[in-house]
């Protein structure tokens, strides 16, 4: 298994090596181990290619909101910002997505607690639509490279917090919302909820590993009895929690973006700064590292064999 960790002092690998930008703090990755995009402090865009580090782009001025996703299009790179605001990569400036802050429904976008929407998780299918997921604003998509955007079918009030577009799997769309696994089979045109099975409903974050869905809920945003559940994708049992080789709870959230998965390989941020992998889609894990800063973004692909 390939892993990239993103931290709060720094990358590291598999086995927790530093691999640059030591004592800052690495708040997104996106793309492959081996080809990666990194959010910096919020305020830069860097690219790993290899063990090579390359500077690509900076917030241009303090008033510019903070960054805090990426993805990788086969034309640029897509950034989500802090007041739910999109950016795409130009050589090295930071552009606007002008289609995004004329989305319908943006007038309805809030935080439980009163300050403004972040653009939290972003994503592709293979047919090239892209994938918002705002917080709380719920999941957009847009047909047309970004020109225009679209509110999907999701209540915004489900309180979405990652939305991913499994590769793969054509229309599919999964969405870990504070109502337990929000799932699509019509890219978004209609969906449904999920908690079979689910001690509590606050899910953060979600991967499919192979054909198993990995979940991580708890019972509210501090994180109080977090767990990862997994549940068979085209199965009609409920969810299970995973428990082989993982503690019994952990007291914080397993955050959006530190749940990933490649095939039957799968691996896991845990609020405690340990990193647990397995190489069977959640059924067993294993702790691989412990003692690391707080991971903010984990990468994961399987490995050769």
């Amino acid at each position: 298994m390939k892993l990239l960790i993103g931290t709060r002092e720094g990358l590291r690998d598999a086995d927790g090596a530093p691999l640059g930008l030591g004592g800052r703090s690495i708040r997104a990755l996106a793309g492959r181990p081996d080809d990666a995009w990194l959010i910096v402090d919020g305020r830069e865009v860097w690219r790993l290619q290899g063990r090579r580090m390359i500077p690509a782009a900076a917030a241009g001025a303090l008033k510019d909101p903070a960054l805090t996703c990426a993805m990788p299009t086969p034309t640029s790179v897509l950034l989500g910002t802090d007041g739910a605001y999109l950016r795409r990569l130009n050589g090295s400036s930071l552009v606007p997505v002008a289609g995004f802050d004329e989305a319908d429904g943006r007038d309805e976008w809030f935080t439980p607690w009163g300050g403004p929407p972040a653009t939290r998780s972003l994503d592709r299918d293979e047919q090239g639509a892209l994938y918002a997921n705002v917080h709380v604003g719920g999941v957009l998509r847009s047909d047309d490279a970004g020109e225009t955007w679209q509110a999907t079918a999701l209540d915004i009030r489900a309180d979405a917090h990652q939305v991913i577009a499994p590769a793969g799997h054509d229309g599919l769309l999964l969405a870990a919302t504070a109502r337990g696994l929000a799932a699509s089979r019509d890219r978004g045109d209609s969906w449904e909820i999920d908690a079979r099975g689910l001690h509590a409903t606050y899910a953060r974050a979600v991967a499919l590993s192979g054909t198993t869905i990995l979940l991580s809920v708890a019972r509210g945003p501090r994180g109080q009895d977090a767990a990862l559940y997994r549940r068979d994708l085209d199965g009609d049992e409920p969810f299970e929690r995973c428990r082989d080789g993982l503690p019994d709870h952990f007291d914080g959230n397993i955050d959006s973006h530190t749940l990933a998965a490649d095939g039957p390989n799968a691996a896991f941020a845990g609020p405690d700064g340990a990193i647990y992998c397995s190489d069977d889609s959640g059924r067993t894990w294993e702790c691989t590292l412990d003692g690391l800063p707080r991971v903010y973004a984990l990468l994961v692909e399987r490995g050769p064999g």
